[in-house]
């Protein structure tokens, strides 16, 4: 609720300081397609294992001489794609939610998009319970994207994306605890978007 909360004052204010600044608000949405890999640091928690993303990318925010300045949010799920017979049965497949500061600049028909290295709110949620049966979630992240569009007609586009995740916490059944720095579960993935702005 809190969240709802707060992104509803997002949208008044920029809707406000559009008016006062002679600026315009950007909103975009896109669907996305991915390939990336999870692993933990130590390689041995977790093992690398490879996924495909399937992925619902929207943007909103304020665009200025050029620069745009607002919010991401991403609703995503994992397909593991490896075996997990193959990495002692260890199997990452889930569904990643993010919301996300964004950073952006446009200049003639490319657009590039950045996620600021922090998730606002978010988890990774595994599809499996452990071995007694608890859900299994990953908080906490940083995060670094690069998104690059390219206007296909005046409202679409389509874009590439690079995005890293590491995750500090782990939250199993409610309860959160910190994760060493060899057991950070890192995601990585690239992708390709197709989607309207406007």
């Amino acid at each position: 609720m809190n969240i709802l909360k707060n992104v509803t004052y997002f949208i008044i204010s920029l809707f406000i300081f559009s008016m006062n600044a002679h600026a315009s608000l950007y909103a975009s949405g896109a669907l996305k397609v991915g390939y990336g890999s999870t692993v933990t640091s130590d390689t041995t928690t977790v093992p690398k294992t490879t996924l495909a993303a399937y992925s619902v990318d929207a943007s909103l925010g304020l665009k200025l001489f050029g620069f745009i300045l607002g919010a991401n949010g991403e609703y995503s799920l994992w397909k593991q794609l490896t075996d997990p017979s193959k990495v002692s049965n260890v199997n990452t497949q889930g569904k990643l939610n993010g919301i996300y500061p964004m950073l952006g600049f446009e200049f003639g028909s490319i657009r590039i998009i950045g996620k600021l290295p922090l998730m606002i709110s978010g988890n990774y949620t595994l599809d499996k319970t452990n071995s007694t049966g608890q859900i299994v979630k990953y908080k906490n992240a940083d995060t670094l994207a690069l998104q690059l569009h390219w206007q296909f007609t005046p409202m679409t586009f389509w874009g590439i994306e690079y995005q890293s995740l590491k995750f500090k916490k782990l939250n199993i059944a409610g309860a959160d605890s910190s994760l060493s720095d060899a057991q950070n579960l890192k995601m990585n993935s690239v992708g390709i978007l197709y989607g309207l702005f406007f």
